[in-house]
């Protein structure tokens, strides 16, 4: 079930509107994601 709530929140972060609950949870992951996103 975890793994389906990623999906989307990366999704999401992709856009620049990570939820806020995941927000403190993808900062790590957010640096990651504007690279290959860039």
């Amino acid at each position: 079930m975890i793994f389906e709530r990623i999906a989307p929140e990366q999704h999401d972060t992709l856009d620049g509107v990570p939820e806020p609950s995941e927000t403190p949870r993808l900062v790590g992951h957010d640096q990651a994601a504007n690279m290959l996103a860039s």
